[in-house]
């Protein structure tokens, strides 16, 4: 039960990620920080809402955040990494 949960996430997300790439012309950023697909899921199905222009300024806050963190010599828990990126 538990893979054809996961499979069903896994499919749903690329479709989800075709989508989003069809309506902003452009890849979806999501800080993912070891989160599971499911937790993933929720976040692009709302971030389809927006406007490609608050799209754009998302994406690039996170694909921003995304660098600094890995050219950061602090190692970051995860909840400082989750509180920064949100």
């Amino acid at each position: 039960n538990l893979v054809l949960t996961c499979r069903i996430g896994s499919e749903e997300l690329a479709v989800l990620n075709e989508e989003y790439e069809k309506k902003f012309g452009f890849r979806f950023v999501v800080f993912v920080a070891g989160r599971p697909r499911d937790a993933i899921l929720p976040v692009i199905r709302e971030r389809m809402n927006n406007t490609r222009d608050q799209e754009l300024a998302t994406g690039l806050s996170k694909y921003s955040f995304t660098l600094l963190l890995k050219n950061t010599e602090k190692t970051l828990s995860i909840s400082e990494m989750m509180a920064i990126a949100s």
